[in-house]
């Protein structure tokens, strides 16, 4: 490649990187409002249209907002339970859930806010698991629940902690309710197969009147789910990158399936239905909310209220006026439920609240039975294999097991060595073929020019003569695609390592020294008083200091790249060529340092130890080549032995070279 076509390529590269990027960046949503303590989200609420009150009809609870808290938030209390949620009377919502095991940031001053409230457009709050609305007779309007005040109680009954709200249907005019809603939120504390954070939520529907009633509910699950994006210490969000999806299992003859819905893919409005592409046999079993470590997820007990089949799910997508992205969650609806007189159904759910964990999900046989693997599984992108992911997750974890000084850090370094040992073969191998190769076309570069000369004319009748010219000197150019093989090989190990790093809740907040203190963020030395945005890189918070180092390590591993005395001492095209390969090294490390300016620290330390692992390979190699060249081998020569043993390859690498050279014959 000339240099004239070396400059397109690089500006077609950088116009069509910065294109997609542009592109990308329109469709994400703007980042909230910093927060310190507990994220409160602006959004304007869409309900379903016309929900309101039967005239002849009304709803009656109590005149005041009530709390009521389960579980404790205070560190220095001992629970039992790893929920501490604050709960409400207004609409029976939840206000916020926080998980005792997990921290805010890393500083661990406040438990993990895994939902909160979501502020509307008209300064009201809307809480998590409101019973929205409910309909008692078909076809006809609904009463809107989320905003009234219910009956409150607490109770503790054989180790759980319960809140109970209820609410009362009356005619107007007439002091005896036809019909009660109750809703109870029961905690309970871990003990045998049971998970850690148990939430059961009931819902039942009593018919007091003297006629049947036919019960349509319509429940909204978690709002103000974090975005798990990039930090800043006090808890400032900062990442323009939001994680959150709604997932919804259905259940088809035993088996759970899952569809699955990112919140760009949301549209804005009354909701989403997620629906199975066979509807006619599957049954809904859960909905979940994932961010990028952390799922709410609801599922239906069977057994109560009807059949599965009964219930649908709709993503609900709440949004400012402005249209941008501000919250994610889901909505729960149920067909019409027959109620005779004096009788009632009942609707129980299990709420898991908690960390995406590998060991919780695969650890619980229901969790298991109910595949809540997909809510880890599924944040993995088409070149994260789920197979490969959970091997290096399963790499790291052995290796931060049990090796000292038992850290994440140390054990991605750990991996480096691991893989480059295993590599080092096809690494040796490549390297020395590429500098008996640019050994080889310096050597010919002198009865190239000549060709060039005598067919400036015909380019056709040139190439013809140069591949000529290549078989007669035993120079294969087509087995320079070899020399691609050790990176393409890492190139798997880096997707499944950044995979792992964005749902391995067991890295959150695992520091490696001094002012690494995350490994899945990026590295920040320092954060900027005000972040900005750079348009090759996104939203620039801090000074991330690994990026720059991985810059400076690829630099000095093509610097020290192996070459033999022979292409040091090159003319013509082929000292043009040599700096055109030089050019492309400044380029190359300049585009690293954008690439992986906001990528997770621990993919960064990865790259960035294995490019200066590789440098010490690389000196053993150049100490091999001057061996070689000092026992009078001419670098590529056919035929000629270096006195040492061949390096052995695997087969499929054989077979590859092999290609290469059939095609070079052709």
């Amino acid at each position: 490649m000339d240099k004239d076509n070396l400059f397109k390529a690089l500006i077609a590269a950088l116009l069509a990187f910065v294109v997609w990027n542009l592109l990308t960046r329109a469709f994400r949503p703007e980042p909230p409002p910093p927060a310190s303590q507990q994220e409160v989200v602006t959004a304007d609420h869409k309900a379903d249209p016309v929900i309101r009150a039967p005239r002849d009809m009304e709803a009656r609870g109590v005149d005041a907002e009530q709390f009521i808290e389960l579980g404790s938030t205070d560190p220095n209390i001992k629970s039992p339970f790893a929920l501490a949620l604050t709960l409400s009377n207004r609409g029976g919502g939840m206000v916020s859930a926080r998980l005792r095991d997990h921290y805010e940031t890393i500083r661990k001053e406040q438990f993990y806010p895994i939902i909160g409230p979501v502020k509307l457009k008209d300064e009201t709050l809307l809480y998590s698991f409101v019973t929205e609305s409910i309909n008692l007779r078909r076809g006809e309007e609904s009463f809107q629940l989320d905003q009234l005040y219910w009956h409150a109680k607490r109770e503790t009954i054989d180790g759980t902690e319960r809140a109970v709200f209820w609410i009362e249907f009356f005619r107007q005019g007439e002091d005896q309710p036809i019909g009660r809603l109750t809703k109870t939120y029961i905690l309970r504390a871990p003990s045998g197969e049971q998970a850690p954070d148990a939430l059961e939520l009931v819902l039942r529907y009593e018919n007091l009147g003297d006629e049947s009633a036919e019960v349509i509910i319509t429940q909204l699950g978690p709002t103000g789910v974090p975005r798990e994006g990039l930090r800043t210490p006090d808890g400032s969000v900062v990442s323009r990158i939001d994680y959150r999806r709604v997932t919804v299992g259905f259940d088809i003859g035993g088996q759970i399936d899952i569809e699955s819905l990112q919140n760009s893919k949301v549209k804005q409005g009354s909701g989403e239905p997620l629906l199975h592409s066979d509807q006619s046999k599957a049954g809904f079993a859960w909905c979940g909310l994932t961010n990028r470590f952390f799922a709410v997820a609801v599922a239906l007990n069977k057994g109560t209220g009807g059949s599965p089949s009964s219930w649908t799910a709709q993503a609900v997508r709440l949004s400012k006026e402005d249209g941008q992205t501000e919250d994610l969650s889901f909505r729960l609806i149920n067909s019409a439920v027959r109620v005779p007189v004096q009788g009632s159904t009942t609707f129980s759910f299990d709420c898991y609240l908690g960390s995406k964990s590998r060991e919780v999900f695969e650890g619980n046989p229901l969790y298991l039975s109910r595949n809540y693997m997909q809510l880890l599984q599924v944040d993995y992108y088409c070149c994260q294999w789920a197979p490969f992911v959970n091997s290096m997750v399963w790499l790291l974890k052995a290796c931060h097991d049990y090796v000292p000084p038992y850290n994440y850090g140390m054990a991605i370094i750990f991996l480096v060595i691991i893989v480059r040992t295993c590599l080092h073969p096809l690494t040796k191998k490549s390297q020395i073929g590429m500098a008996r190769m640019a050994g080889q076309m310096a050597t010919l570069q002198p009865k190239m020019e000549e060709l060039r000369k005598k067919y400036a004319n015909d380019k056709t009748r040139l190439n013809q003569e140069t591949m000529k010219l290549y078989q007669q000197e035993g120079v294969n150019p087509a087995g320079q695609m070899l020399s691609c093989l050790p990176m393409m090989c890492q190139m798997p190990i880096w997707a499944g390592l950044f995979g792992a790093l964005n749902s391995t809740v067991a890295m959150r907040h695992q520091p490696f020294f001094w002012w690494i203190n995350d490994l899945t963020v990026p590295d920040a030395l320092f954060y900027f008083d005000h972040p900005f945005d750079i348009p090759l890189i996104g939203t620039v918070a801090s000074f991330n200091l690994l990026p720059l180092l991985l810059g400076i390590s690829m630099w000095l591993q093509q610097k020290f790249m192996p070459k033999p005395a022979a292409a040091a001492k090159a003319t013509g095209k082929a000292a043009d060529q040599m700096a055109q390969q030089r050019m492309m090294m400044y380029v190359m490390s300049a585009m690293m340092i954008l690439f992986f300016y906001n990528a997770p620290s621990g993919l960064t330390l990865y790259i960035m130890a294995s490019n200066f692992f590789g440098l010490v390979e690389q000196r053993r190699i150049r100490k091999h080549l001057r061996e070689e060249e000092e026992r009078g081998g001419k670098p590529g020569g056919p035929g000629k032995s270096t006195g040492r043993k061949s390096i052995r390859m695997p087969k499929f690498l054989q077979k590859l070279e092999k290609m290469a050279d059939d095609a070079k014959k052709k």
